[in-house]
């Protein structure tokens, strides 16, 4: 429900938004914003397991879905460059 009104709220600011193009929903950029802030404040990809948690989201179990890709909701979106 929440990405449902995010989705809408970002369509009304800017009509060309559209994750569904590149199967990068809003749920996926909100796990996103939480791994990079992780990453920012010093965490390795590597310490990031199933169980870390930011906001109630378990981004760890996220990041370890990365190899299905970003339409699958995996991390990194850009094969890992920048990331380590």
């Amino acid at each position: 429900m929440r990405a449902k009104r995010r989705t809408a709220a970002l369509a009304a600011i800017d009509p060309d938004w559209n994750p569904g193009t590149p199967g990068w929903t809003v749920d996926w950029h909100r796990h996103y914003a939480c791994l990079a802030q992780l990453l920012a404040e010093g965490a390795r990809l590597t310490a990031i397991a199933p169980g870390v948690t930011r906001h109630g989201d378990d981004d760890g179990r996220r990041l370890a879905a990365g190899g299905r890709g970003a339409a699958a909701g995996g991390w990194p979106p850009n094969g890992g460059a920048g990331t380590g």
